[in-house]
């Protein structure tokens, strides 16, 4: 795990290089000049929502299998729609290959697959990827001898209760798209801080700026099928962009938020987005739109690359030793539980689990710790109710906590500190606490 850990920030550029080569491949079958063909690759790598750090969640610097399940959703829509120049059986096969390994290794995947894919080819009016689809989950169904089945009843359940959650606005996806006194500087705050957490609110918190600020590539896609339309040759392009447009506006419903990020649903098409911004600027000789795009996203790559390391360079370096002093010093101890507040403090609960022996607690990631723990000690993501910190300690076992100073005092006040059976460890930390249980 370590070894994965320590080589992850490779793994997603080398899934992206392997997505430019389908993307070259795909462009070049459809019969685009090789000018548009390698402009088609480059609008990919230049779009800052498919490489911006700014984004909630692991992206282009974790290990995840996020990006490899958009790739998959991509292929499959690829096979299952555009005119390939592929033996049907063959193309057949791929997709439900695609299709099933989505299904099988992507919770996420799973929800962008089951909406999109009806949407589609209800606009298309080909409906053989619905049979993909049915043929794909048997296989997987049969194939895990119903464990398949049981994990997407258990998505399910969880999902009810996600719904509910946030119809009473108790979880963090909640706030999302909402301008108001977050958006202040705060007191305590210093103004560095200020603007990166400013950025993160636009440019991750808020889907319709990051959109905007992000992908104005789909913007342009949008307002080219304004003028010219769709026809025959362009429905295969449009279609996948429409149908997923249609369900990014959909999910920002504040009662669906729930449903998840609703841009990564935008991800899952990507191909079809620079396909069709590049068919449009062949029929609407907008070469200068393609210029602009392309230029709008290397600033955005020199933006990220260049400026953002030196301004938070400080801030990234007291938190790295911190994380250091931290993790050293639990190494030290015999196995317990450990309480990470919020749960992304000190590199997050996953650092304490992968590089020490202890276990952690996450309330909010398995149905069992949500039906006997939830209503007692959750509170919004990614919080828990602090004040409970003895119960936890009853209930859950829990005798370290590692603790945000700033959030703390945000959340609980400038004056809180946990009861007398918790002693401080001096670790000269900058930004955190660590408190074990006497």
């Amino acid at each position: 795990v370590r070894k994965v850990m320590k080589y992850q920030h490779l793994a997603n550029p080398i899934l992206d290089a392997f997505f430019s080569i389908i993307i070259f491949y795909t462009a070049k079958t459809l019969e685009f000049s090789l000018e548009e063909t390698c402009a088609t690759v480059i609008l990919y790598i230049s779009t800052p929502m498919w490489f911006s750090r700014f984004s909630m969640g692991p992206r282009i610097l974790s290990f995840s299998p996020r990006l490899s399940g958009e790739i998959a959703t991509n292929c499959f829509f690829i096979l299952s729609f555009l005119p390939l120049q592929l033996h049907n059986f063959f193309t057949d096969v791929l997709a439900i290959f695609c299709c099933f390994f989505v299904l099988t290794s992507s919770k996420f995947g799973v929800q962008a697959i089951l909406f999109l894919t009806p949407l589609i080819c209800l606009l298309i009016g080909s409906f053989d990827p619905l049979l993909y689809l049915f043929i794909s989950f048997l296989i997987a169904t049969l194939l895990s001898k119903g464990t398949f089945l049981k994990s997407i009843l258990k998505q399910l359940e969880f999902m009810k209760w996600y719904f509910k959650k946030n119809l009473k606005g108790e979880m963090h996806v909640s706030n999302r798209n909402k301008f108001g006194p977050n958006y202040a500087k705060r007191r305590s705050e210093s103004l560095k801080t200020y603007l990166f957490r400013l950025m993160m609110l636009l440019f991750s918190e808020n889907s319709f700026t990051g959109v905007i600020l992000k992908l104005p590539l789909l913007l342009f896609v949008l307002l080219g099928i304004y003028f010219i339309g769709i026809d025959d040759n362009s429905v295969y392009f449009f279609a996948p962009v429409l149908a997923a447009t249609i369900v990014y506006f959909c999910i920002n419903i504040p009662q669906l938020l729930f449903l998840g990020e609703a841009e990564r649903y935008l991800n899952h098409v990507a191909i079809f987005i620079v396909l069709s911004a590049i068919f449009l600027i062949r029929e609407l000789n907008w070469e200068t739109i393609l210029y602009f795009i392309i230029f709008y996203g290397v600033c955005w790559i020199l933006f990220e690359g260049i400026m953002i390391p030196k301004i938070f360079q400080e801030k990234n370096y007291q938190n790295e030793k911190d994380s250091e002093k931290i993790i050293n010093y639990l190494k030290t101890l015999s196995k317990t539980v450990v309480l990470n507040f919020p749960f992304h403090a000190c590199d997050g609960f996953y650092r304490v689990m992968t590089d020490t022996k202890h276990e952690t607690v996450f309330i909010g990631g398995t149905i069992s710790i949500e039906k006997k723990y939830a209503e007692k000690f959750s509170s919004k993501y990614p919080y828990v109710k602090l004040e409970k910190l003895d119960d936890m300690r009853n209930e859950l076992g829990v005798r370290v906590v590692i603790l945000h100073k700033l959030t703390v005092e945000q959340i609980m006040g400038i004056n809180w500190k946990p009861s007398k059976r918790w002693n401080k460890v001096e670790l000269n930390c900058v930004n955190h606490t660590l408190y074990v249980f006497n």
